[in-house]
């Protein structure tokens, strides 16, 4: 059966609230892209549709009561016979599986250029679409079950499991994912546990970007690992509250850092130089992890 325009209707078990120390299962799933593309095609999605409104058309579909995510819920589907079936795209293979890509992009920006930037990364790196699954929030999260300090300790338990991260350039030069706390807070994941980082653009910005790094790569380099999680914004102050308590946690070597995040927010004990000494730390993690997916691009390209 290939994925069409609803999401099938099967029962799922929701024993797991999202909110346990263990790693809920769920939050590995990723979403073929030719499930994605089919999903777009489905609902209107066009050229000015951002990445926040396809959150919006997810949150429509399932319904304002779903406890799963589209992720879980398009895994399978009860067929005629009554049986539980694996939903499959027209190339016959799964829709949905574990995660082999953390995508990190800002929800501001143009959904079909994140799908074009991820699929020439893909192209670049030789990696055949039909075999991979991408970890995007709006898919692979339960939306009416957020609670932001469990999300901060899953994220950073996430990206190391899926183990490939890309962070989408857009614009190239100036990327707004660099400007959100959440992504940077995905890119130190990554830097942390080791996770392989790379860039993604689209086609045309690749080509941009190449001439850059070949006739001014310092200032390049710089720009793009110009990062501040004093000044990088989220949408919801709890959000900005348990990543601040989650770095400062960091800080001090509490693993479990982000379960005190709202005691932390309220009135940390911590003072201002161990403050910005968090911060600092937390920024030099990201600007290592954009400096070496900065490397690796120019390696691939034999600059």
């Amino acid at each position: 059966m290939g994925c069409g325009a609803s999401v099938p209707k099967r029962k799922i078990s929701v024993s797991d609230n999202g909110l346990a120390q263990q790693l809920p299962k769920h939050l590995l799933l990723g979403v073929s892209p030719q499930f994605i593309r089919t999903f777009c095609a489905s609902h209107g999605v066009d050229d000015e549709t951002t990445a926040e409104e396809i959150g919006e058309v997810v949150a429509e579909v399932l319904g304002d009561e779903a406890q799963v995510s589209l992720a879980e819920a398009s895994r399978e589907f009860v067929g005629g016979d009554g049986k539980q079936r694996t939903l499959r795209t027209a190339n016959g293979r799964p829709a949905v599986a574990k995660a082999t890509l953390f995508v990190v992009h800002a929800h501001s920006c143009l959904f079909l250029r994140l799908l074009e930037a991820l699929d020439s990364y893909l192209e670049l790196h030789g990696l055949a679409a039909e075999n991979q699954y991408l970890w995007i929030d709006c898919f692979s999260t339960r939306r009416a079950l957020v609670d932001p300090v469990a999300a901060v300790r899953h994220t950073a338990e996430i990206v190391p499991r899926v183990g490939r991260v890309v962070i989408t350039c857009d614009p190239w030069n100036s990327p707004v994912a660099l400007t959100r706390l959440w992504c940077l807070h995905e890119l130190v994941a990554a830097q942390a546990s080791e996770a392989v980082v790379h860039l993604a653009m689209t086609m045309a910005d690749r080509r941009t970007f190449i001439h850059a790094l070949q006739t001014k790569r310092r200032t390049i380099e710089a720009d793009l690992s110009h990062v501040d999680a004093r000044t990088a914004a989220t949408s919801h102050d709890a959000d900005r509250d348990a990543l601040h308590a989650a770095l400062r946690s960091r800080r001090r070597g509490s693993l479990g850092g982000a379960m005190s995040g709202r005691k932390s927010s309220q009135g940390s004990n911590a003072s201002t130089g161990d403050d910005e000494a968090a911060f600092d730390a937390f920024n030099e993690l990201a600007r290592a992890a954009m400096m070496q997916a900065i490397q690796a691009f120019a390696w691939k390209q034999d600059l």
